[in-house]
């Protein structure tokens, strides 16, 4: 029976957030039985940071463990790379630990080798830990591809004081990230675009993805302005649970659309590039948000959201002082291409209504 008839719920097995949570990742790691030998796969910066914390809980436990480190991109030639050293290294299973391309890279070599994968997101940037897919990209960053897994991650452990440590503008762009999910899902649902498991949308995914928006508005601001001086607060850990468990369920079990489509469009532009992925979600949001026609009192809310936690709201801050016809031409064109997730919106794009949508974003934008 075809699976586009049925409803499918789906998520990481096991998820555990809090402070000092590397400091059981051993424990963890055995909870959920996996056995043998790990690769980690690793960023420097999170390295640095973080392995005095994991590598004494691993030796504890008497796991074995080889590290690598993470080249920096998700890319068809690092995703070849970390398989093969794997396979030589004759391991068991994967430990991810950093940011999102990180985790992307690691999953997609698991997948390969058809193993399971252990994700530690060091920042809560955006909702990649918990979803079962690799955003692959190419070696000179242009977003290429999702590639979807058979499985999600059999355990995500994020550690709220490595979060707390990171810079602000890495919990601020996965507020961008995650505002979009129920925007997105909510369009998916309009239109009956099935989730990213190929089936009907869950209304615990509708329900998941509405209160990851609720906890963004109601305690985002406060987080943000306080973010140097506050430690971590319950707030604090509603934020990291939005922008990671529930961003990531709600785009799991509904999908996304337009406005990760256009952040899909803007990594075409090399002026961008030094955006983060949620930076570059935010602004397509509220390009889906005026293409939908939606309630401009809507639009004002988000933008006034936006201002106060510092997301970005105009093509400058985007890294586009100037863009021209041309650029934005190529934004809208890579948006729409066969298979893009522009589809799951309940209006027929043209590249004008994408460019002219984009432009009036800008603009509103300005005014803030």
């Amino acid at each position: 029976m075809a699976t586009h008839n049925m409803r499918i719920y789906a998520g990481p097995s096991r998820y555990v957030q809090g402070r000092g949570a590397f400091s059981i990742i051993g424990r963890e790691i055995k909870a959920v039985g996996l056995e043998g030998k790990a690769f980690i796969l690793v960023s420097k910066t999170a390295e640095k940071a973080t392995r005095s914390l994991w590598e004494k809980s691993l030796q504890e436990e008497n796991i074995e463990f080889i590290v690598s480190s993470f080249n920096g991109e998700c890319s068809e030639t690092e995703i070849k790379k970390v398989t093969k050293e794997a396979q030589v290294a004759k391991i068991d299973y994967f430990i991810a630990i950093g940011g999102g391309k990180t985790l992307d890279t690691a999953r997609a070599a698991a997948e390969t080798l058809r193993m399971e994968t252990v994700v530690c997101p060091s920042i809560a940037s955006t909702d990649a830990p918990c979803i079962g897919l690799s955003v692959i990209y190419t070696d000179a960053g242009e977003m290429q591809e999702f590639r979807l897994h058979r499985k999600n991650p059999i355990l995500v452990l994020v550690d709220s004081d490595v979060i707390a440590k990171a810079p602000k503008r890495f919990l601020i762009s996965g507020m961008g990230d995650a505002l979009s999910t129920y925007y997105e899902a909510r369009a998916c649902k309009k239109t009956g675009s099935l989730n990213l498991k190929g089936g009907l949308i869950t209304e615990a995914g509708i329900a998941i993805a509405k209160l990851c928006k609720d906890i963004l508005l109601a305690d985002g601001v406060d987080v943000a302005s306080t973010y140097e001086t506050q430690g971590i607060t319950p707030a604090f850990e509603r934020i990291i649970e939005a922008n990671t468990l529930l961003s990531g369920m709600g785009v799991e079990l509904c999908h996304v659309a337009c406005a990760h489509a256009i952040h899909n469009g803007l990594t075409q532009l090399k002026e961008t590039h030094t955006c983060h992925h949620g930076e570059k979600v935010a602004f397509g949001l509220i390009t889906q948000l005026i293409l939908e026609g939606e309630d401009f009192e809507e639009i004002h809310r988000l933008l006034n959201f936006y201002k106060q936690v510092g997301l970005p709201l105009t093509f400058a801050q985007l890294g586009m002082k100037n863009p021209t016809k041309e650029m934005l031409f190529k934004v809208a064109e890579r948006s729409m291409i066969d298979g893009e997730t522009m589809s799951h919106e309940p209006f027929i794009a043209t590249t004008d209504m994408i460019i002219d949508a984009m432009r009036y974003a800008d603009s509103l934008g300005q005014k803030y």
